[in-house]
């Protein structure tokens, strides 16, 4: 979806180069505005309903970043050369601004991330520093963090999965028995 967005917009673009200039100021406004909107509310009607963090991030993506490929196409084939100028403005300008805007978020999301990793790290650092402890306990305790680290270990599917995975493992050595 994200190859399609970019390369339609680009094309389009080329295609109709003024295609920007008539646009009205309030009209920048919203594309700016919208995207950002529908994440934060999103995220915040998922919060309210008591969704797990990863769900709510998913929410927000999905009400922020709507159908802008699906539209875009749905004007390119559905209008005249004359009129798609003007019935592109909108997704062209909404679209340019959803992919900035997602860039953006992921971004920040990963830089804080992997800060918050390092603090973590860090203070477990600090507190084996003040306990005394040698560089050979310091390693055996980053090593036991990493051991104990689970990929997926976030995501509902994937904890769904595993207790299907034990629960089958169980109904297996039951029958065995």
């Amino acid at each position: 979806g994200f190859v399609f967005i970019v390369t339609s917009q680009v094309m389009e673009v080329l295609i109709f180069p003024d295609i920007f200039k008539a646009a009205p100021a309030f009209l920048y406004l919203a594309v700016m505005l919208l995207p950002a909107a529908g994440m934060v509310v999103g995220y915040a009607f998922s919060w309210m309903l008591r969704r797990a963090d990863p769900v709510r991030r998913t929410i927000a993506i999905e009400s922020g970043v709507q159908n802008i490929g699906t539209a875009i196409t749905v004007i390119a084939l559905s209008f005249t050369y004359e009129l798609q100028k003007a019935a592109l403005t909108f997704p062209l300008l909404y679209g340019i601004s959803m992919v900035i805007l997602c860039f953006v978020v992921s971004s920040v999301y990963q830089l804080l991330k992997r800060l918050c990793s390092r603090c973590k790290q860090e203070a477990v650092f600090e507190d084996a520093l003040a306990k005394g402890q040698s560089s050979s306990d310091l390693k055996e305790i980053f090593k036991k963090n990493d051991d104990e680290k689970v990929v997926g270990k976030d995501n509902p599917t994937y904890l769904n999965m595993e207790l299907c995975i034990i629960a089958e493992d169980t109904k297996v050595k039951a029958e065995l028995s």
